[in-house]
């Protein structure tokens, strides 16, 4: 699906950035077992660097991201991720309280106050829904900085869905205009492989200003291991923003949490996902990015001090193109056996998410008679069937009464990446079963002394 750019509006700022999400999940992210079908999508853009360089005073040939380079970018979504918050519900009427000195943030006590405003806080967490990010540069690109050697994190460091504010003081559903997806460069080697962990209740991974326009003020970002430490992000970010088409004075409301439910699926959310969005031309799109490293600008103030702070480039992109396809789950599913004196008979079920097209998916039955820590034969097949005679379990009829033969099967996509291994299913060795018969020669014929 190629997206209309003409309501994509697009800006990678390599300066500040807003928010963070995982990146980086492979099939582990999926459905174990693709019994029903499942709803992962991958996209995939290509985006134009449009910075201005029309300072004669100015050289950019040492420029980080130059005019005209170009970038890939993609990532994937599955809609089927669960809100990993299980502490709040999704739709907590919070304010600040701007009569006291500095204003707090409050769940207590809210009105219409004029000092105060009312927020729907959608305290979800979505970070592993958004995963496998990855940037890369265009041969021909002529800026310094190379973005393809960014090691990312696993798992975001945000997704955040903006409260609507045109529902002030409202204290029915929260409603979204906004969802902001911020990738991190990986602040250690265990970030980068690492699954998503939640985020601990109570934490508050981002510095969260007040205000309506707040969420533009997040800095930085945390990530955190399986003990629930935050490890703080300081490399790059990468923040995709999905925004309400503003239309007749107001955004289009891209999202509705209902009222003190926590935990529901991301579908429950997005029912489209992203694609609904966009076929609608209900959102506009920009990205900001911030590269690894701060450079120092240096100024002189009313009082003739020089003064200096930390900087980044700002650079802006325009959305060539932008595409999403689906990404099926080969995971078979159901494997059953039967066994006699002859050999094991086992079946199984393809993946839902592979239709009649699908005709090549190759399927790998694996056995094993040591629980597969080290003995593992594989078979292949085209099939959802497959017979392994005797002769080929127990050629020399070694393996003892009461053995257990262990057998799973996975699935080779058409790259020949392997699924998750379906359920394991153990057999046990009879008296009288998994018997090779013993071989007896024919007796001769035709024989002349």
């Amino acid at each position: 699906m190629k997206i209309n750019k003409s309501f994509i509006r697009i800006a990678l700022a390599a300066g500040l950035v807003a928010l963070a999400a995982c990146g980086g999940s492979d099939s582990g992210s999926r459905q174990r077992n693709s019994e029903i079908e499942t709803n992962v999508q991958r996209y995939e853009g290509v985006f134009q660097n449009n910075i201005y360089e029309g300072d004669t005073n100015k050289s950019y040939r040492n420029a980080p991201l130059r005019k005209d380079d170009k970038y890939i970018v993609s990532f994937d979504m599955n809609l089927d991720t669960v809100d990993a918050n299980a502490e709040a519900p999704t739709a907590l009427v919070t304010c600040w309280d701007q009569t006291v000195t500095p204003s707090v943030k409050t769940t207590t006590g809210c009105s219409s106050s004029t000092n105060s405003w009312t927020e729907h806080s959608t305290q979800t967490d979505f970070r592993s829904a958004f995963s496998n990010f990855s940037i890369s540069d265009v041969s021909g690109n002529i800026g310094t900085e190379k973005l393809s050697k960014i090691v990312w994190a696993k798992c975001p460091v945000s997704v955040d869905f903006t409260p609507n504010y045109d529902s002030n003081n409202s204290q029915s559903v929260s409603d979204s205009t906004n969802l902001r997806v911020t990738f991190a460069e990986a602040p250690n080697q265990a970030m980068a492989t690492s699954d998503c962990n939640p985020i601990p209740a109570g934490a508050t991974p981002m510095i969260d200003m007040p205000g309506p326009m707040h969420h533009m003020h997040q800095m930085g970002g945390e990530l955190y291991d399986s003990n629930g430490e935050a490890v703080k992000v300081t490399g790059a970010t990468f923040t995709l923003s999905f925004s309400g088409k503003y239309v007749n004075n107001r955004e289009h409301v891209i999202a509705t949490f209902p009222e003190n439910i926590a935990q529901q699926t991301l579908k429950e959310i997005l029912p489209t996902g992203l694609d609904g969005l966009i076929a609608d031309q209900n959102v506009s799109s920009w990205q900001s990015m911030r590269p690894s490293k701060d450079k120092t600008v240096s100024y002189t103030d009313s009082l003739g001090v020089v003064k200096s702070y930390s900087a980044r480039d700002n650079v802006n992109l325009n959305l060539l193109t932008l595409t999403s396809s689906k990404i099926k789950d080969y995971a078979p599913f159901g494997l059953s056996t039967t066994d006699d004196a002859s050999g094991i008979t086992a079946t199984w079920k393809r993946s839902a998410d592979l239709v009649e097209d699908d005709v090549a998916t190759t399927h790998v039955l694996e056995w094993s008679t040591d629980g597969f820590a080290n003995n593992v034969t594989e078979h292949r097949t085209d099939g959802v069937s497959m017979i392994v005679p005797s002769c080929l379990l127990n050629p020399n009829n070694e393996i003892s009464i009461d053995s257990d033969i262990s057998l799973r099967v996975y699935a080779l996509d058409k790259n020949g990446v392997a699924s998750k291994f379906s359920d394991v299913v153990t057999v046990k060795k009879t008296a009288d079963n998994l018997v090779c018969p013993a071989a007896i020669l024919a007796a001769p014929t035709n024989v002349v002394a």
